[in-house]
């Protein structure tokens, strides 16, 4: 979500939004949806299927991840309008309106978001009230709940009931489109001789994605390596420490071009994830150019890194932690508040550490960068498109005949 925030925090977008043109955009694009739907239902174009299947109408705020993963060549069904539909497959909140509908829910970034579907949304509300979305979650309202295969499942045991938990289906939440293969990768590695390692990081907010833990990591680790560093809202403070360094390359766009981004993957070595709350696509990405992953054992973080294809860094909080999730933070802010406290008081301090030591293991281990990025690669083949898009088919017809 951080990207979205970031992006529409933006001068032009404030401006846009205060004349009211984001709705007017927002109702110009659902009307766009409405009529290509009707074509493609008319027409049957594409891929053709008996099932029928309502996928929400993007709006401007929809992530980049859920625009590419269902809508156009990416989408495992060719989508229908709403009354034509059997299923509604809804991101992180079900409507009243689609209560005649068969439903999917996919929370994307904790499983009491759902609790948006009955008008609850503050972390603390959303705890106190989980008995409740239990029970919506166990009704005949919900057919299942979509999940990837992390610790959001293990947060679900916490707050639901085992007849909610029965709706829960687990499925690979990558759709990865591997860019590379292993014979690219065995020739950067007879390429790489003495050249400096290059490490990657694409962090969409400074604050959320822990990126001054990095920067002070990469300087005082001293390692002859390159990192290259996109993020647009770095603090001026920091972007002196970055400038004195000559092998940090701060990058401010927001977002990145298609093609820039593909330049920026083939030309790394190791890509680092960092993250105080959630995020992944760009980890993802990382999978398919087939690059060893450095993140954070945040309830996404495992997924990424699963196979021996690069580290996982133990951090002393985690925002979505059942014990503190809407007890003792109920808000984002609130959380990194906490952080900040806990920083400033030396908390952080073995995170940055661990930093540093995987930093310097690929420097002094440069065939790991290789042997990790093939697993990295093979792991972006298990969980590629066509298999995700099998099971999501496989699990509507499911749903389709109960």
């Amino acid at each position: 979500m951080s990207i979205q925030q970031s992006i529409h925090n933006g001068i032009v977008y404030r401006l846009c939004a205060k004349l009211q043109l984001t709705k007017i955009y927002d109702s110009l694009l659902k009307v766009y949806q409405f009529i290509l739907r009707k074509l493609i239902l008319l027409f049957n174009i594409k891929k053709k299927s008996n099932l029928k299947v309502f996928f929400e109408y993007y709006n401007h705020f929809t992530h980049p991840y859920f625009k590419k993963r269902y809508y156009g060549e990416r989408a495992p069904l060719s989508w229908t309008d709403l009354k034509s539909s059997k299923i509604v497959h809804c991101i992180q909140q079900c409507s009243p309106k689609y209560k005649e509908k068969k439903i999917i829910i996919e929370p994307n970034d904790h499983v009491l978001v759902i609790g948006a579907s009955l008008g609850i949304y503050k972390p603390s509300e959303l705890v106190m009230r989980s008995n409740e979305i239990s029970n919506f979650i166990a009704s005949s309202a919900i057919s299942r709940v979509l999940i990837g295969n992390n610790e959001i499942f293990n947060h679900a045991k916490i707050y639901f009931s085992n007849s909610a938990l029965k709706k829960f289906f687990i499925y690979p939440e990558f759709s990865c489109v591997p860019k590379v293969n292993e014979f690219y990768i065995e020739e950067k590695k007879k390429n790489f001789s003495n050249r400096k390692i290059r490490f990657l990081s694409i962090a969409s907010d400074f604050k959320k994605k822990a990126v001054d833990l990095l920067i002070d990591a990469f300087i005082e680790s001293k390692v002859s390596s390159e990192l290259t560093l996109v993020c647009h809202n770095v603090p001026d403070h920091f972007k002196k420490k970055v400038f004195k360094n000559k092998n940090i390359y701060l990058i401010e766009d927001i977002p990145l071009t298609e093609k820039k981004k593909d330049r920026l993957y083939r030309n790394s070595d190791v890509y680092i994830n960092t993250t105080h709350i959630d995020g992944g696509t760009v980890a993802v990405n990382a999978l398919e150019y087939g690059l060893p992953i450095i993140t954070h054992t945040y309830h996404r973080g495992k997924s990424y890194v699963e196979n021996g294809n690069g580290f996982l860094l133990n951090e002393p909080m985690k925002y979505y932690e059942p014990k503190n999730y809407g007890i003792n933070w109920n808000s984002i802010n609130d959380y990194l508040e906490q952080v900040k406290i806990l920083k400033n008081s030396g908390g952080y301090a073995h995170v940055q550490n661990q930093f540093i030591n995987c930093l310097k293991h690929y420097e002094k281990q440069p065939r790991d960068i290789f042997d990790h990025g093939i697993l990295s690669l093979k792991l972006a083949k298990n969980n590629n498109l066509e298999k995700s898009n099998q099971i999501l088919i496989d699990l509507y017809n499911q749903v389709s005949s109960e």
